[in-house]
């Protein structure tokens, strides 16, 4: 119902300002119908101004990559969200960008954790798809590395204390062997 709403309302808002174009489009013509028959318009600076002016108009604008939810909600398509952690979100970014996905991040709060939840568009399923494989991918290789680098960590530790005990072992022994 939510989503009917604002389809309905931006519908609204683009006739508005398809309205105004309109007119400002027939004032546009009235008046270069006017200097034309007084024989005064010089085309080369009148007609360009005024067509940017009258013609473009913001809601023409289409955004990519990273974006607001009402901007999403805004292009018609339907959402599709799923939770990252935080600590992911660059990861996320860069994928995402390589593969041209319109997204929207919300960090979301819930019993003290904080959670970040991607909302995106759902038009081109194989680019997606294609999108979250590189990413978990990315993921699950960061992991492995920090997996890897506490083994090392851990083993050094206990190379530092099996050292030390061998040294404490000589000391014993030295006195004991005269």
């Amino acid at each position: 119902m939510d989503l009917q709403h604002d389809i309905e309302v931006k519908a609204e808002e683009i006739a508005k300002e398809s309205v105004k174009a309109g007119k400002k489009t027939f004032m546009f013509i009235i008046n270069a119908e006017a200097e034309i028959l007084k024989g005064t318009v010089n085309f080369a600076t009148f007609i360009p101004k005024q067509v940017i002016d009258g013609l473009c108009s913001k809601s023409n604008k289409t955004y990519k990559g990273r974006q607001s939810v009402k901007k999403l909600l805004g292009s018609g398509a339907k959402l599709e969200d799923i939770p990252i952690k935080e600590e992911n979100m660059g990861d996320f970014k860069s994928v995402a960008r390589k593969y041209g996905i319109d997204y929207s991040l919300k960090k979301i709060e819930h019993e003290g954790k904080t959670q970040c939840v991607v909302f995106f568009k759902s038009k081109d399923v194989n680019v997606l798809t294609a999108a979250f494989k590189e990413y978990t991918a990315k993921i699950t290789e960061k992991e492995s590395k920090k997996k890897i680098k506490e083994r090392i960590s851990e083993n050094r530790k206990t190379q530092r204390t099996q050292k030390r005990e061998l040294k404490r072992e000589k000391k014993r022994n030295r006195g004991v062997e005269l």
